[in-house]
């Protein structure tokens, strides 16, 4: 078992305090492994083919001397599998990163169709291109685009855009806009959805049509975590789309309109949104407010006078392929501009 023994040396070099000499370390050491051995008994053979489970016992024994010596409360699972709580552990020392706060906000979950037949007939590098120009200057484009009293001079909801987090991880986006009051200002919805229209129709034109779905509610975030129902909730929506578009969770469409009409503001002026039947796998519907990337003022342009070429172009931009069960979410998109287009002309 002398191997063990180094490597238990090795954590407590790492958990111990300033004040304990090599001795009370290799003590530490010594405890984990007896208790471990005593705890499978006949077993120790196995134990000693699986060292790792040794190793997080010596962690534990570890961590309660840690707790006796006032560094506050820490457990493997706490570290390893709690979102709340993270440990950085520099050499000799250790520190306790305190548990998040819950907060109140809004939050959008976008999901790149087709990206796996892009990567397999282009590059990731190339992915990474196209990122970087949709993400350049959308603030500015966000704000150009829709020029109501809320996105004028001075206004909040300019400074609000500076808020809004966006993280991406493969295929994936997520948006999310921190709006602790209560009731959220027009200013922050106004915010959000502009910036997730103009992020749905940077990306479309790039080549790389999406599907996604806007949520409120509580959620956590801090230091790189990011849990909360509301993800979760607009992950399985986005994944039961069958076209491309970015709706509104219903629980999400009902506190929109209570606060607009709270804030004496029609919802009906906002032209980036229109109720519609939404098309879902396994054959269903379902009427959910959806966004467009489209603006009111291309109507009656060359842009809309060939919906079905401007689809499918992004579909099939980037040498991707389509396959058959494609159709649908194509046709289905078109279906949803050309409503879009028929409820603001």
């Amino acid at each position: 078992m002398h191997e063990l023994a180094v490597v238990y040396n090795y954590y407590a070099n790492y958990f111990s305090s300033n004040q304990s000499g090599p001795c009370c370390r290799r003590r530490v050491c010594r405890d984990g492994i007896h208790r471990a051995i005593e705890r499978e008994g006949a077993g120790a053979r196995a134990a000693w083919l699986e060292p790792w489970r040794l190793v997080a016992d010596g962690f534990r024994v570890l961590a309660g001397r840690l707790v006796r010596r006032g560094y506050g409360t820490v457990s493997w699972r706490s570290i390893l599998h709690r979102p709340r709580a993270v440990c950085v552990v520099p050499r000799r020392r250790i520190t306790i990163v305190r548990h998040m706060k819950a907060t109140q906000g809004i939050v959008a979950f976008l999901d790149i169709l087709g990206y796996q037949n892009f990567i397999d007939n282009n590059s990731v590098e190339m992915a990474v291109d196209i990122l970087t120009k949709v993400f350049t200057g959308l603030k500015e484009a966000s704000l150009s685009d829709y020029k109501n009293k809320w996105a004028k001079s001075g206004s909040p909801a300019r400074r609000r855009f500076e808020d809004v987090i966006i993280q991406t991880l493969s295929d994936s986006i997520i948006i999310h806009l921190s709006t602790p009051q209560e009731a959220v200002s027009v200013d922050d919805w106004m915010t959000m959805l502009q910036t997730v229209r103009m992020i749905h129709r940077r990306l479309f034109d790039n080549g790389f049509p999406s599907r996604g779905t806007v949520a409120s509610g509580q959620y956590f975030f801090r230091d790189g975590f990011l849990v909360g129902r509301p993800f979760m909730d607009s992950y399985r929506l986005t994944q039961s789309l069958e076209f491309a578009s970015v709706v509104l969770m219903p629980e999400a469409s009902t506190r929109i309109k209570q606060d607009f009409k709270r804030q004496d503001f029609n919802l009906g002026s906002f032209a980036g949104g229109v109720d519609f039947l939404a098309p879902l796998k396994q054959n269903r519907e379902q009427k959910l407010f959806c966004l467009c990337p489209l603006r009111k003022s291309e109507i009656g342009t060359e842009v809309c006078r060939d919906i079905a070429g401007l689809v499918h172009r992004s579909f099939w931009h980037h040498k991707k392929d389509v396959p058959a069960d494609v159709d649908a979410k194509i046709n289905n998109t078109i279906k949803f501009w050309r409503y879009w287009i028929c409820r603001n002309e």
